[in-house]
């Protein structure tokens, strides 16, 4: 009766199998020291001292530099979107039907003259 495995010593073999194994995979991704910390024991919270925000010291200009002038950026616009879908719809209606090609070179058209009126 001695070499009779139980359900309970095979299911108890089990869970420390897995215990073994999620601590190997532990310590490969922690490092051995953190994953026997993090299964053995909490370790206590870090203790974070607050400290005072520090003063903005900006450095001085090199003489003869001067300040950026800012740039004017392009307003948003959905003319690449446009632009994109129209190709992709004209690439399907190759496949699919001359509608849906149709309709692709028509949202071409929309999206190159939103885009390039946006130059302008």
């Amino acid at each position: 009766m001695a070499n009779e495995q139980t359900p309970r010593s095979a299911l108890g073999r089990l869970a420390l199998r897995a215990t073994s194994w999620f601590a190997a995979i532990l310590a490969g991704l922690l490092g051995a020291r953190a994953a026997r910390n993090a299964l053995v024991a909490e370790a206590p919270p870090a203790v974070v001292e607050e400290q005072p925000p520090s003063p903005r010291i900006w450095p001085a200009t090199h003489p003869g530099w001067e300040k950026a002038m800012p740039e004017e950026l392009p307003k948003p616009t959905y003319a690449p979107a446009t632009l994109a879908l129209g190709i992709t719809l004209a690439g399907a209606g190759i496949v699919t039907s001359y509608w849906v090609s149709l309709a692709g070179l028509i949202l071409i058209i929309l999206g190159l003259a939103g885009w390039i009126g946006q130059l302008k």
